[in-house]
């Protein structure tokens, strides 16, 4: 092995090399990178500084093999730093910085190479000179992409802080009686508005595992997306560790089949629960559709045992969000209106709920007994046993009866008695 001195020499000498023809290495790897790495981004604000942070590393890392600094100098450069800050900026991933550097590296040891090899035609000290460059470009590199990584994440965190706090700001505006310029709306959101919306609500009871909450809201989205053909990727805004709000861009000219969904959220887990609202257009029907959501929420969120689907478009949840708004009228209706047909054990809900249909039949026994899959005669007996526990016939007061039934169906024990 040749002396230190000597090899430390040829290593400097090839490394002053790199010196003059400096802005052509820096233009050739800037080109290679914006080639070879699709997700960094490619307009010229963002070249500008990409080529700033190649020009800064390789000179950074010339004057490392030249000996003016040591290992243990090594911070990183500006030019490094604000590149790793823009990309956070602009939610390039951290695996796309990584490979930019490793790429980088490459060619820097590649034209060091080339340079030793114009210097001395010696196969020791060459081999000698090429074990130092790796040894100090891979201590370098190490270095720098820890540093980078670290400046990365914390503008992102930054940044990303900043963008929830300003899309909540936006979302809060939309949502309530003051809306914000549309173009302005749309591109914080990063949702069009100008189109139909579906309203949703998602969320997960104390059963599911906090860790897993999130992930599992999320893909309930997805799959609900994908159920009503969205055109579009769904905005998603999470409002605690347990709950989110959603809005699936739908198509306008296409009716939505809500039973599709019972059967794609079949294969849920037990805990978690979502609510739809009913589509409607523009910047309103975002609004209205997410309103009708939330009802749709506060329906399934009274009542026990809680149901995985519940949807403002189906029969009676409109009338039991609005008799949710106020469960204390709502049980007295119950308990005055119902009677002992409002009590709360199995035997009594099978009378209520052959009632309701029979209301909804209009009177018929035969339609009831129909839908409910029994005999006629079965009807005609439980509308009578329900008829005794109410004191008074089933035709008396119907319409209270009627918004009485749909609150015991819709919001349970929290009007039984």
């Amino acid at each position: 092995m040749e002396q230190s001195d000597a090899v430390r020499a040829v290593l400097a000498a090839a490394a002053g090399a790199l010196v003059e023809p400096i802005d052509r290495i820096v233009i050739e790897m800037t080109e290679l990178l914006l080639d070879e790495i699709p997700a960094l981004p490619g307009d010229a604000e963002m070249v500008a500084s990409l080529r700033s942070s190649v020009r800064s590393n390789v000179h950074t890392g010339t004057i490392l093999l030249r000996g003016d600094i040591g290992l243990a100098d090594v911070v990183i450069p500006d030019g490094a730093r604000e590149y790793a800050r823009a990309l956070a900026q602009r939610g390039a991933s951290v695996t796309a910085l990584t490979r930019a550097y490793r790429l980088g590296q490459q060619m820097f040891i590649d034209r060091t190479i080339d340079a030793l090899a114009r210097q001395t035609t010696r196969p020791a000290l060459l081999t000698a000179a090429t074990h130092l460059l790796i040894e100090l470009n891979f201590g370098y590199i190490d270095r720098i992409s820890e540093s980078v990584i670290d400046v990365y994440q914390a503008e992102r965190e930054v940044w990303l802080s900043h963008r929830r706090t300003e899309r909540a700001a936006v979302l809060e505006r939309l949502l309530g009686a003051h809306a914000p310029d549309l173009a302005m709306a749309e591109a914080t959101i990063g949702y069009r508005l100008r189109r139909r919306h579906l309203g949703l609500v998602a969320w997960t009871d104390e059963t599911r595992a906090e860790s897993s909450r999130l992930a599992e809201l999320e893909a309930v989205v997805a799959t609900l997306a994908d159920t009503a053909n969205a055109i579009d990727e769904p905005l998603v805004w999470l409002r605690d560790t347990s709950t989110l709000w959603a809005w699936l861009p739908v198509p306008s000219d296409t009716t939505i089949a809500f039973g599709r969904f019972d059967d794609a959220l079949a294969e849920l887990a037990e805990g978690i629960h979502v609510a739809l609202g009913v589509p409607a257009s523009g910047p309103a029907g975002f609004r209205d559709s997410h309103r009708d959501a939330v009802r749709a929420a506060r329906v399934a969120s009274t009542g026990e045992p809680k149901p995985r689907l519940t949807s403002y478009a189906d029969t009676g949840v409109r009338t039991a969000a609005l008799l949710a708004a106020d469960l204390d009228e709502a049980r007295r209706l119950v308990v005055s209106t119902l009677g002992d047909l409002a009590v709360d054990d199995p035997a009594t809900a099978v009378l209520r709920d052959t009632l309701a249909v029979y209301y909804e039949e209009n009177g018929s026994h035969l339609a009831a007994a129909a839908r409910l899959h029994v005999h006629k005669n079965t009807v005609k007996y439980r509308i009578t046993k329900a008829a005794e526990l109410r004191g008074r016939p089933a035709d008396v007061d119907r319409l209270d009866a009627q918004l009485a039934l749909i609150a015991t169906r819709f919001l349970g024990s929290a009007v039984l008695r």
